[in-house]
C-alpha cells in the first residue's frame, strides 16, 4: 500500500489532509516542507491487510462522503 510507505518510517508531526490543493498550499505557503500525495488503498487491498490480520495505517481508509450516522447497518458474521 502507498500508505505504508509514509507509515513505516514513523515520521513525527506528519499532517492529513484530503484535499490535493490544501497539501500543495502548505508547501507553497512555507507551512509544510514536504506532500506526500498518495492513492487510497483499493477494496481487495484492505482485505488482504485483514486476512493477514494486520492492521491499516490511521487515515488510510478516509472516504467521502461519509454516510449519515446510522444510516447504514451491515450484519457481521462470525
Amino acid at each position: 500500500l502507498d500508505v505504508e510507505l509514509v507509515d513505516r518510517y514513523g515520521l513525527e508531526g506528519i499532517g492529513y489532509t484530503p484535499q490535493v490543493a490544501d497539501a500543495v498550499g502548505a508547501v507553497d505557503g512555507r507551512d509544510a516542507d514536504v506532500a506526500f500525495l498518495i492513492r487510497g488503498p483499493r477494496v481487495e487491498d484492505v482485505f488482504a491487510v485483514a486476512r493477514r490480520g494486520e492492521r491499516m495505517p490511521p487515515k488510510s481508509t478516509y472516504f467521502f462522503p461519509k454516510p449519515l450516522s446510522g444510516l447504514l447497518f451491515h450484519p457481521v458474521e462470525p
